[in-house]
């Protein structure tokens, strides 16, 4: 046969025959976009494309189902998805598209390490000279742990990138016919429509006959074709081992825990098991029992009270976080203690002092895993005082401006001296405190400045979801002590970039448990409440709807914003909006969810399909249980009665009671509360079936096109 006969067939079929400076290097550059393995089927293959090329009977293969069903064909699509995705604006497959986002990946994760490497934040404060200098600020736990995230998450892509590229490449060597079909599919957009729809529509046709004659030959050896590819490049198996440690290490960091150990408290920091949870005083105006905000809420106002209110309100923070710390550290087992100056004194609070109980809650210093008895006193001067300017505090030698100490009506004189005068001075001056707060340091710093390598931790469990369908939750904050109404939309309160953070973060949370699952619904029922209140001080409002979501008007624009369904991603950015709504005689000043739109809400995002309904009609999705009937809630059930729905996120066997996640109505809104099991008020839901078979599997992809516009 002649090579130049060849070369006539290809250019017929409007097959590139290529530019080589020899017949040979054509031929063989023909073959490869054929599937040919030598002259002879390579003649055969043109020979067949051309006996077909007016058979307007052979089948359409503009699409990718161009070969026949035979037993005997393995139409092997390794590597198939991540070779389309390849494909250029033309359609044609681009062998470099993951080698040049390999750069893009490096600088991802160069950002991420150096992220995670800044333990520390520098920040400008005034020293005591009033001139701004660089402070060191730490990361809380919650930053440290998404920069550890970002990091695992840069990782795996960059390593999911270099499997991709192996895969692409893999199927275009088992799959040569591939790349003429995509040649043809090209050709037909960049030729004139009628001439270049026929070409390339016969030359598709014939890129499909060659790939099947191509798969039939090498029906035998695909298998092997894999076998030997993993075996000539080993990285794939070790970068897929690699990355199944990444996601792992993702799990653990953003909800695998379940030990004490491991749990964060509130606002990020590290959990710490309280000793004293209620603290009784006795004897005294003041005997009594109190939960520990409010006993601290009391403290603050005696011993801080001077301060509440003004520029040293970060003194009084620090000051309750130090007599929380204290009383923790101090008080005996039966937390019994009195109100004294040699203990603390306690005081009837006021609003101001239980705000700054509230912002602090939870908060204690620690050292080495157990409670500081972090103390304080008011002014304590060392003696000598020979500094003409500063008067020099016991603690730390802090240098405090005579003429700023003796404008301060509370300072004695005789706490000026350098006699300590009944003053201990150990741990923190409270006047000091005030001084270094009026000089811009934040509560962080000034604990800092007087306990050193102190490490504040909560006394309250975050929001974690343990492996035995406990919710560990403390809902240990009195009503006096409590978050307020979201009274800011959303998408004024956080920027964009937060709202969108907030939303990955409730879908992630739900990718780490497993999408459809019990413990997905905990993440979504328990996470934007979590967030709010910790971070925000706010809690998501209640607005009564009849069910569903409603027509609003904006008290800021005067404008309708028109609400009808529950089915969406993520928060809602209106959620907060000043309103004026009336239903049923109730008038409502906030726009939020109701109960029974609510838990929907929580489902949907959760990964299980479920529409709007009333309360009282979700019985008809599961198993009615009466309370006192023997069957125990599990997470994710529904408890429910006529005119009030809620959805179950916690189990304390214990207690006897479950923790449910509901839009509670009133002023209360969004929250999570205590129910006990033999509570009246309620009938349970079992979910086991309606889970398993309302299971959304498009859940990724539709989360990420289903939430809401900023």
């Amino acid at each position: 046969m002649q090579p130049n006969n060849i070369i006539e067939k290809a250019r017929k079929l409007g097959l590139d025959i290529g530019n080589g400076s020899t017949s040979s290097a054509n031929l063989m550059h023909i073959a490869s976009q054929v599937g040919a393995e030598d002259l002879d089927s390579l003649n055969d293959i043109l020979d067949d494309m051309l006996t077909f090329q007016n058979d307007d009977d052979y089948i359409e293969v503009l699409d990718d189902n161009f070969i026949e069903d035979d037993e005997q064909i393995v139409r092997e699509r390794f590597g198939e998805k991540e070779y389309n995705a390849a494909k250029n604006e033309h359609g044609v497959y681009d062998k470099n598209y993951y080698a040049n986002r390999e750069k893009e990946l490096d600088e991802k994760v160069e950002k991420a390490k150096d992220a995670k490497k800044e333990d520390q934040k520098e920040v400008l404060k005034k020293n005591e000279q009033g001139k701004k200098v660089p402070v060191q600020k730490n990361k809380n736990i919650f930053d440290k742990t998404k920069d550890n995230f970002n990091l695992a998450k840069a990782q795996r892509d960059r390593l999911q990138n270099k499997i991709n590229d192996a895969k692409a490449k893999a199927y275009n060597v088992m799959h040569p016919g591939e790349a003429l079909k995509d040649a043809a599919k090209a050709k037909l957009k960049e030729q004139t429509v009628d001439k270049a729809k026929d070409a390339a529509k016969n030359v598709a046709k014939k890129a499909g006959k060659a790939a099947g004659e191509a798969a039939k030959k090498g029906a035998k050896k695909a298998a092997g074709a894999i076998a030997k590819f993993i075996a000539a490049n080993p990285i794939v198996l070790v970068i897929v081992g690699i990355l199944l440690i990444f996601l792992l290490l993702i799990i653990v960091l953003l909800g695998g825990a379940a030990t004490q150990s491991e749990m964060l408290g509130l606002y990020g920091y590290g959990y710490i098991e309280p000793k004293c949870t209620e603290i009784t005083i006795e004897g005294g105006e003041y005997a009594g029992v109190y939960d520990i905000e409010e006993y601290i809420a009391g403290v603050t106002y005696g011993e801080f009270g001077t301060f509440i209110g003004n520029s040293w309100n970060e003194a009084a923070k620090a000051g309750a976080i130090a007599a929380r710390s204290f009383v923790e550290a101090n008080a005996d087992s039966s937390c019994t203690v009195e109100s004294s100056e040699s203990f603390q004194v306690y005081k009837t609070p006021s609003e101001a002092a239980i705000q700054i109980a509230y912002e602090t809650r939870g908060l204690v210093l620690t050292e080495e895993g157990n409670f500081l008895s972090a103390q304080y006193d008011a002014f304590c001067t060392d003696s000598p005082q020979n500094d003409p300017v500063n008067y020099i505090v016991c603690q730390q030698s802090q240098k405090v401006p005579r003429e700023w100490a003796d404008s301060q009506g509370g300072i004695d004189a005789s706490w000026k001296t350098g006699e300590k005068n009944g003053a201990h001075g150990n741990g923190m001056s409270a006047w000091g405190a005030a001084y270094l707060a009026e000089q811009g340091r934040t509560f962080e710093e000034i604990l800092e400045y007087y306990y050193g390598d102190a490490v504040i931790m909560s006394i309250y469990q975050s929001f974690l979801v343990s492996n035995n369908w406990t919710q560990e939750i403390s809902a240990n904050i009195t009503s006096s002590v409590s978050a307020s109404i979201m009274r800011t939309p959303i998408n004024e309160m956080l920027s964009k970039s937060q709202y969108d953070d907030l939303n990955e973060y409730i879908y992630q949370s739900v990718m780490d448990v497993g999408v459809g699952t019990r413990s997905a619904i905990v993440a979504a029922a328990v996470t934007p409440i979590k967030y709010f209140a910790e971070y925000h001080n706010v809690v998501i409002p209640y607005t009564l709807g009849g069910g569903h979501y409603m027509t609003i008007n904006s008290r800021a624009t005067g404008e309708n914003i028109q609400k009808t369904t529950a089915t969406y991603y993520g928060v809602d950015p209106d959620w907060g909006t000043i309103i004026s709504h009336s239903y049923e005689g109730n008038f409502y000043d906030e726009y939020g969810p109701d109960c029974s739109s609510w838990v929907p809400w929580v489902y949907y995002n959760a990964g299980v399909s479920m529409g709007q309904r009333l309360a009282g009609d979700f019985e008809n999705l599961g198993q009615r249980y009466e309370m006192d009937e023997g069957y125990i809630a599990k997470p994710g059930d529904i408890l429910e009665n006529s005119h009030h729905v809620a959805v179950v996120v916690g189990v304390d066997e214990a207690a006897k009671q479950y923790y449910i996640s509901h839009a509670r109505g009133g002023n209360y809104g969004t929250v999570i509360t205590p129910v006990k099991f033999n509570s009246d008020n309620y009938y349970i839901v079992d979910m086991t079936q309606y889970i398993e078979s309302h299971i959304n599997n498009t859940y990724e992809t539709d989360y990420m096109n289903g939430v809401l516009e900023y």
